[in-house]
């Protein structure tokens, strides 16, 4: 078998790997098979005819390797590789010849030089698993494969899978072994001198090619199961065996042959290891040798072995290769991985005969006594370089499943200078310590592990069994105690502080691991680390330990690896719940929220004799012991937050749970952070959206916590959640009501997202709209605390400042809530309210237009027509606004709209008349305001009107009658102007209004003959009004048709029009 992986890893080198970029560079201009290794692998297959039959049995042998579950485990230590990598690294390290089927290779580049240009090559889109290896170098690394493979590892992985297709070609066809002059077999070793599985390479082709083939021996695994059920068990029957092997050198080569030629390169390692020893009396050098060092020597020396032995060696070569990984982690005391023990048990049945006596004795006595745990020898395996006091894994039985990306994650972490302290945080049970356990032992045994020290210390004080919370005695309660402790392992009379820790350091670089660190915090952690600067720290907390840690949440396991440790934990400890059915797996994993702690505490209360289901639905010290001690030490606030969560029972965004809450936005912050550290809490992102976080108690919580009972508190959430949730309706609503789009108390609400903070913007609205502005900015306040880039909220602040006439910051308020307008629609309505506030406060009329325009252009509805219809007549532009303002009344979708304008349509034409009758036109005048005053007579009469409305109506009266005084009206004209007085002063609804006596007083003011056909009906007696006094005032700013007067009674200044200037005064004299 060694001989073909020899010449499948020729092959393989014959082969090469192009990673040229052009083909001028590229070895492979041809696919062929290297002559020395095809002839050599053809003679010993036998019944292959040519190249390509070779090929394909080359390539049937890695088909028929790839799934196994060993193999893909030997190409990688620490996660089995997928069958689809596993065939990848076969397909690129013999580029294999490709069919139909399979793979087409050798690989190509994608240009080449034709006539000293660069000519583009056109290759098919790779897709992994098909052509991988069909890519540059620069692409296999950017490919979405399981485990990327490139140079070194590539290459390492390569050789060992050489020596696994051997094997299985050698157990599945006849192979000649024997007749190879020429094969030299060599090791090569990987980083720091570490071993690697490899194969030989053969100097010359075989000279003969025997036909007939050897049996190979077969495996004889431990008859019991019992027989290795444990580490110790393990350990004892893993170093008999070993010391079978060093035993067979002593007795059959050491004293034959000389002790260096036997030793060979081990020579002088195993002098050194036995010169530093405390014991050598009595132990022969053998006894020194590593287990892969016995191996090497029995090898090199099989020649000078009986022949049973040596035929025993080589069958067992493969195996050996790759349980060395096993062993070392059985041995060392390492946390073990799943099928760790099985593996054993196969590996060392493979020897058992009367070859190795020490093994077989133990694996009977084993046998025999299915429940004993022996004791290790001392001294049977090596001191780690590193030194540590790591307690022994508690997870043997199953190895630590699921969390193998995390491990690897942390450790980087750890080894980054960078990172000084990290904390492993999540809620009991979920399996921190046996994480931050294994990340530790990954480092002691690194060889680039920065670290001299791996010291660890836990401030546990209580333990979860099957029968409850169970106390433990420790003396370490606090990180002052915890430097004790540490300090006395590595000098029994150590009895200082942190900083004396340090001392004790000096130059060697320590990771300090301090498990179950839930009461001390904040700044006796920052004191702890500041005495230790040149340590690294690693945490296990429930909740976090301050503001200088880089926090790695560790959550319950996936559903596979939970269901997976739930069945091997069972079998282990012989349950029957190994064999439950999977539906009633799924249900049993979700009750158990997926914790690795509550998946054991159930197989073990079950056993203890307790009914499953009531393991299941009786959890009560379960939940105590994972999150009782956090949840009694939160703060009121963070206990509220929870009552809250418990009785909305459903993931939570943050803004509404601080509106439903109605705590301190800066309370409310602190508590939901401190819930989320002490994973009570949970955090999600909506799908599409990482801005967008909901909250929702974790599974362990939710079930320790009980249902919401009927209090004040679960009232007024309820409450302030039906609130929440109605109010946009209650907005859409109010807009299909009134058909106002632009109301001035609806808030513009994106998505669902927006919900909360948008009610907090209509509470602000209506409470100001109450005449409660305090209240109305707190509201703000809150709702710029939960989103300040929400546009809206700029928005409303910026309309409530209008409100109070703060012209300047209202502006800036405004073109900021433009700045995070999203879309034009959003940039438009906020335009909208803008224009409104550069009109009425800040009277910028031209200003307004601008804004106005573009938003009619936007929305063309009849609530932005008639704004604009109003600057424009308010600017002079009369017939614009007169059109616009028309069309706002015929498009008015409900009654009362139509009545708002109207009525601006009546002011227009009021203010068109007065400006008709400045320049001198007083007839047109009159007609103009006529036909104000008939548009709103009709409205009027028609019993749709307001206040708003008669008053438009008197003003334009009122301008009619003053115009009637500076023409001679016709006789229709006056008609027309008697019926509209007349109705104006008959009207029950104006009668003793301030309106009808303006409409009065300007009847008294024309001449009598006029009066008396107009207004028959008004006393020509009647009191003409006194005249106020005359306010003087200094005109502040004048344009070509508005401007200010300043006066002391009048902070914000005076607006006025130039239609409002009397006689023949114009702006410009101004």
């Amino acid at each position: 078998m060694v001989v073909v992986a020899a010449f499948l890893d020729q092959l393989a080198k014959g082969y090469g790997l192009s990673e040229s970029e052009s083909l001028e560079d590229d070895r492979l201009p041809d696919i062929s098979m290297p002559a020395f290794a095809a002839e050599a692998l053809a003679g010993l297959l036998g019944d292959v005819e040519d190249r390509e039959k070779l090929a394909d049995r080359v390539y049937a042998a890695l088909v028929a390797t790839a799934p196994v579950p060993a193999t893909r485990k030997a190409l990688n230590k620490s996660k089995p590789l997928s069958e689809v990598s596993v065939r990848l690294v076969g397909q690129i390290y013999w580029n294999l010849k490709g069919t139909d089927s399979r793979p087409k290779l050798p690989r190509r580049p994608r240009e080449m030089r034709v006539g000293g240009k660069t000519v583009s090559i056109d290759l098919p889109a790779a897709k992994a698993g098909e052509d991988f290896a069909t890519m540059l170098a620069a692409d296999r690394s950017r490919a979405e494969l399981p485990d990327k493979v490139t140079g070194y590892r590539f290459r390492q992985q390569g050789a060992l899978l050489a020596v696994l297709m051997a094997k299985h070609i050698v157990e599945s066809a006849g192979v000649v072994r024997a007749g190879f002059d020429g094969v030299e077999f060599s090791r090569l070793e990987g980083a720091k001198g570490s071993a690697r599985a490899l194969v030989g390479v053969a100097s010359s082709a075989p000279t003969v090619l025997p036909s007939a083939s050897l049996d190979t021996a077969t495996h004889n695994p431990l008859g019991k199961e019992s027989a290795i059920s444990s580490r110790e068990r393990a350990e004892y029957l893993i170093d008999n065996l070993e010391e079978d092997l060093r035993q067979s050198i002593e007795r059959l080569l050491l004293g034959q042959l000389p002790t260096e030629a036997v030793l060979g390169p081990d020579h002088g390692k195993v002098l050194a290891r036995q010169e530093g020893s405390d014991v050598t009396g009595g132990r022969s050098l053998a006894s020194f040798l590593l287990p892969q060092e016995a191996y090497d020597v029995l090898l090199r020396h099989i020649a000078d072995l009986p022949t049973e032995l040596a035929e025993l060696l080589e069958e067992n070569f493969v195996d050996f290769e790759m349980f060395l990984p096993t062993r070392n982690r059985i041995m060392k005391g390492r946390p073990l991985q799943p099928g760790d023990l099985e593996q054993a048990s196969e590996f060392v049945g493979g020897f058992l005969s009367g070859l190795t006596p020490r093994a077989a004795a133990a694996a009977e006595r084993l046998a025999e006594r299915p429940d004993w745990q022996p004791r290790r020898r001392a001294g049977s395996d090596l001191p780690d370089s590193v030194l540590h006091n790591l307690p022994a894994p508690d997870f043997d039985e199953t190895g630590l499943l699921g969390r193998e990306s995390q491990i690897q994650e942390v450790v980087r972490l750890l080894k980054s200078p960078r990172e000084r302290i990290i904390t492993l945080i999540g809620e009991g049970g979920v399996g921190k310590t046996a994480l931050a356990v294994e990340v530790a032992y990954r480092l002691v045994d690194d060889p680039e592990s920065p670290f001299d020290y791996v010291l660890w210390t836990t401030l546990k004080d209580e333990a979860l069994t099957a029968r409850g919370i169970q106390s433990l005695s420790n003396s370490v309660r606090d990180l002052v105690s915890a430097a004790g402790d540490l300090g006395h392992f590595l000098d029994p009379e150590f009895e200082g502080d942190a900083s004396d820790l340090a001392a004790l350091f000096g130059a060697a670089r320590a990771l300090i691991v301090v498990d179950n660190m839930e009461t001390t915090l904040g700044d006796d952690v920052v004191a702890f680390a500041d005495s230790l600067p040149e340590a690294t720290i690693l945490f296990t907390s429930r909740r976090g330990v301050g503001s200088l840690e880089r926090r790695v949440p560790v959550g319950p396991l996936e559903s596979h690896s939970a269901a997976q440790l739930f069945r091997t934990f069972a079998e282990h400890r012989g349950s029957d719940l190994a064999g439950m059915s999977d539906t009633k797996l799924d249900e049993t994993l979700r009750l158990l929220r997926y914790s690795p702690l509550a998946i054991r505490w159930c197989v073990l209360s079950v056993l203890d004799g307790r009914p499953l289901a009531d393991v299941l639905h009786h959890q009560d010290d379960l939940l105590k012991y994972c999150v009782g001690n956090v949840v009694g030490g939160l703060s009121p606030d963070s206990k509220t937050i929870l009552s809250i969560l418990r009785a909305l029972d459903r993931p939570v965004s943050v803004q509404e749970l601080a509106v439903v809450s109605d705590i301190d936005i800066d309370a409310f912050s602190e508590a939901t952070k401190l819930l989320v550290q002490a994973s009570l809490v949970v955090r999600s992102h909506v799908a599409d959206d990482i801005e967008r976080e909901r909250l929702a108690l974790s599974s362990t919580a939710r079930a320790f916590l009980p249902p919401a009972e009927e209090s004040e508190l679960l009232t007024r959430t309820l409450q302030r959640e039906r609130l929440l949730l109605e109010d946009h309706e209650r907005d859409q609503q109010k807009i299909a009501e009134t058909g106002r789009y632009f109301d001035p108390n609806v808030v513009f609400q994106r998505t669902p997202h927006d919900g909360p903070v948008a009610h907090l913007l209509r509470k602000a609205l209506r409470e100001a709209k109450a005449g409660d502005m305090n209240a109305a900015d707190t509201s703000v306040a809150r709702a710029r605390a939960l989103d300040p880039t929400y546009f809206e909220v700029d928005r409303v602040d910026a309309f409530l400042a209008s409100m109070r006439r703060e012209e300047a910051r209202a502006t800036t308020l405004y073109r900021s809530a433009r700045e995070y307008s999203d879309t034009d629609e959003q940039r438009y309505w906020v335009d909208y309210f803008y224009a409104a506030h550069l009109a009425r406060t800040v009277r910028d009329i031209t200003g307004a237009i601008d804004l106005a325009e573009q938003t009619h252009a936007y929305f063309n509805r009849y609530d932005t027509g008639l704004p604009l219809g109003n600057y424009y007549a308010w600017m002079g532009r009369f017939t614009e606004g007169y059109t616009l303002i028309e069309s706002a009344v015929e498009q008015a979708p409900t009654v009362k709209t139509k009545r708002i304008a109207t009525t601006a349509l009546v002011d227009c034409l009021r203010l068109w008349a007065a400006d008709e009758l400045k320049a001198g036109s007083a007839a047109a005048s009159l007609r103009r305001a006529l036909d104000g005053v008939a548009t709103g007579l009709k409205l009027h009469l028609a019993d749709s009107t307001d206040e708003q409305l008669v008053h438009a109506i008197v003003r334009a009266a009122t301008t009619a009658l003053e115009a009637a005084g500076q023409c001679a009206p016709d006789e229709g004209t006056e008609k027309q102007l008697a019926d509209a007085v007349q109705r104006l002063t008959e009207d029950e609804g104006l009668r003793g209004s301030a309106a009808q006596r303006s409409l009065e007083y300007q009847i008294i003011g024309l001449p009598d003959d006029l009066r008396e056909r107009i207004a028959p009906g008004v006393a020509s007696d009647l009191d003409r009004p006194t005249p106020k006094a005359r306010l003087r005032g200094t005109v502040h700013n004048a344009g070509e048709t508005y401007g200010f007067i300043a006066h002391p009674d009048f902070p914000n200044n005076v607006f006025f029009q130039a239609g409002w200037l009397t006689g023949t005064t114009r702006m410009k004299d101004l």
